[in-house]
């Protein structure tokens, strides 16, 4: 709230996690209802956004695959973020860092290409035999075990 305070055009929502509901918290009634509490589906909350800030959430992922634009805010402990390694994500550590780029944004989704290269990072081949060599690595090591 504090990076997009009086920038034009910026309009803040918060999707709450199942476990961990920021709309409950204390704290977010401060906010004086610049952020607004999204109530969709996902696949809603993504179709509005231009650009997805998560920490450590699936859906950085999500948005990404979708060709949004995703962007971390870093967590101070552990990162365990998967998108946060394949390079196609900006990470903020700051408000003036964060605020600089919603003011310089435009929506640019990826392109096909550059999709294609972040989904195979994340997941390794998009050639719908995922299942097929998981289960080949599971017999794999099985044949190692009984030996």
């Amino acid at each position: 709230a504090a990076a997009a305070k009086d920038l034009p055009g910026v309009e803040l929502a918060v999707r709450d996690h199942p476990f961990s509901r920021l709309a409950e918290h204390p704290r977010f009634a401060r906010l004086g209802g610049r952020v607004h509490v999204a109530t969709g589906s996902l696949a809603e909350n993504l179709a509005w956004a231009d650009v997805v800030l998560f920490t450590y959430s699936t859906v950085g992922e999500e948005a990404a695959l979708q060709g949004k634009t995703a962007w971390q805010w870093r967590p101070l402990s552990y990162d365990a973020s998967a998108i946060a390694e394949t390079g196609a994500t900006c990470r903020f550590a700051s408000v003036a860092g964060l605020r600089a780029a919603l003011a310089a944004f435009r929506p640019d989704p990826l392109a096909p290409a550059e999709k294609e290269r972040v989904i195979e990072r994340l997941f390794f081949k998009l050639d719908g035999g995922a299942a097929a060599r998981a289960a080949q690595a599971l017999v794999e090591l099985a044949r190692k075990s009984v030996r």
